[in-house]
This record gives structure tokens, C-alpha cells and sequence, in this order.
């Protein structure tokens, strides 16, 4: 009986094990680029002025690592595309030491510089409340450097 309950226990156990293992391998580390050609790059694509955003897939769970490489560039939320005059909403952006705001969507990690401008690096964990994109720009060039971050299939 003892024998039963214990390889019970163990099996139980691996389950836990594994799911929490398969949990962490779905995140994804995303970094996303502002370089001195005042472009924003990722995974290969860049944006390219007023008229071509990056476009970011994320899932929930993954980390957006927004890095400023050359230059100088800050990252904010906004209430839509970068290209039809939208303003900053730093809403969708639970920040580092503030109240989450119910509109969020993206964790702070790090206490890094949301919304200011980037020395090195800040992080955004994709929440689950993210349903809908969320548009983006450098706080520095503006409708020049925007994206959107989409919420991957």
C-alpha cells in the first residue's frame, strides 16, 4: 500500500513538474531595437518612417526587452496608430511602483524606464488582459519610429 501511494505521489509529482517546464518553455524573450537609423528593429523586421510600423507578435507570458543600441529613444504606449496623430497612453503599461491601471495589458519588470528615455534596456511582460493591439512610438521621433505589438494566433 505504502509502495502504491508513494509511486502515486511521484508520478504526481513529474506532472507537476512537466507543466510547470512546458509553462516557462512558451514564454519568449522578444527584443525590440531603437538604433541610430532611428528605426525600431525585431526578429528580423524594422520599421521605416510614417507610413511602415514594426510589427510585433507576442503571446502571454512573453517579455518584451526594449533596447536602445545607438541613439537617443525613450518607448510609449499610445492610443493609435502612429500615424494618425494619437497621444501617449501610458495606461496599457502597469509601471514599476504604480497601481495597476485597469487598462493594462503589459507588466513593468525591472523597474526599467517606461515612458522615459531608455539608457540601456526595460522589460514588458505580455499580460493576459492583452487582447487587442497596442501601438507604440519612441518618445523622441515620434510618428518617425512607431509599431504595434499584435497578439500572436
Amino acid at each position: 500500500m505504502k509502495a502504491t501511494c508513494f509511486r502515486l505521489l511521484v508520478g504526481c509529482l513529474v506532472s507537476v513538474a512537466a507543466l510547470a517546464d512546458h509553462g516557462s518553455a512558451t514564454a519568449a524573450n522578444i527584443i525590440i531595437e531603437a538604433r541610430g537609423d532611428s528605426r525600431w528593429h525585431s526578429g528580423g523586421m524594422s520599421s521605416a518612417g510614417e507610413n511602415t510600423p514594426l510589427i510585433v507578435k507576442v503571446g502571454v507570458g512573453d517579455v518584451l526587452d526594449i533596447r536602445s543600441v545607438m541613439g537617443s529613444h525613450g518607448f510609449v504606449t499610445l492610443s493609435g496608430p502612429g500615424n494618425q496623430s494619437p497621444s501617449n497612453e501610458p495606461k496599457f503599461v502597469w509601471a514599476c511602483g504604480e497601481n495597476k491601471p485597469a487598462a493594462a495589458v503589459f507588466r513593468e519588470t525591472e523597474c526599467s524606464r517606461f515612458n522615459k528615455t531608455i539608457v540601456a534596456n526595460m522589460k514588458l511582460e505580455v499580460l493576459p488582459e492583452f487582447q487587442e493591439d497596442v501601438h507604440f512610438w519612441c518618445t523622441q521621433h515620434k510618428r518617425f519610429m512607431w509599431g504595434t505589438i499584435k497578439r500572436a494566433p
